[in-house]
């Protein structure tokens, strides 16, 4: 069965969707329809069938879509139909690593970061090569820092939700500025150690999805608002 797992719109309104069968490229204004798939005798075709993210590849301003598979990157050149693979060693860990992500997020440099159960892995969209970052102190077990959603903020603050140390907030060169630990007694503390998703608004307001509630992350008086969205449930992850 079909089974849509992303949709993208990119610069020209064309409508990319990823799914368990491969990619469709839907063109709304002319009710065209293509589909790409995997193809063991082309190696010019999709790697695999599983489409997790989609992306327009800021380096060449849209004119090739980054797609990121169950078991490796391709790029997509929009006009040609021709696709290029990347990274797929399986004997490469960062590889299997960034396949494995919880989650991913592309940036303005051309820089794909993606969250692992060892911290932050950043792969070039351009170059090609993998970094890997480990959320947190080092001395300590890096599973406390895995690494399950991020957020580049309107002020190149880069936010990391994680499955058991909170929210941590870097700047634009990886250093770490603040740490939001979950602590029961504090009423303006974030709700939870466990962080599944960010989204800043147009107001610039933070707003944390944990294991536990809604916060709503005020900055500027540094406290955290709390939208429990089920009073009977004893977790409502978001």
């Amino acid at each position: 069965d079909l089974i849509i797992i992303s949709i993208f719109e990119d610069q020209e309104g064309i409508i990319w969707i990823g799914s368990n069968t491969g990619l469709y490229k839907l063109n709304t204004g002319q009710n065209i329809v293509e589909h790409f798939r995997y193809d063991e005798n082309d190696l010019q075709s999709l790697c695999c069938d599983f489409i997790i993210e989609l992306y327009d590849n800021t380096a060449d301003k849209g004119k090739s879509l980054w797609i990121v598979t169950g078991i490796g990157i391709n790029k997509l050149n929009k006009s040609s139909g021709v696709i290029t693979r990347f990274n797929n060693d399986p004997d490469d860990p960062k590889c299997r690593a960034f396949n494995a992500a919880f989650d991913y997020l592309p940036d303005d440099n051309g820089i794909l970061w993606a969250g692992s159960g060892f911290g932050a892995i950043r792969y070039n969209l351009n170059t090609n090569p993998f970094l890997e970052y480990q959320i947190g102190p080092f001395d300590q077990d890096p599973y406390l820092y895995e690494a399950m959603t991020f957020l580049e903020d309107n002020q190149r603050n880069f936010w990391v939700g994680t499955n058991y140390s909170g929210l941590l907030k870097y700047d634009e060169n990886m250093n770490l500025i603040s740490r939001y630990v979950y602590d029961p007694t504090d009423p303006d503390g974030i709700s939870y150690y466990m962080v599944f998703s960010l989204f800043e608004d147009s107001d610039s307001i933070l707003w944390v999805g944990t294991a536990f509630s809604l916060d709503a992350f005020d900055q500027k008086n540094d406290r955290f608002l709390h939208c429990t969205l089920h009073s009977d449930m004893k977790y409502s992850y978001i």
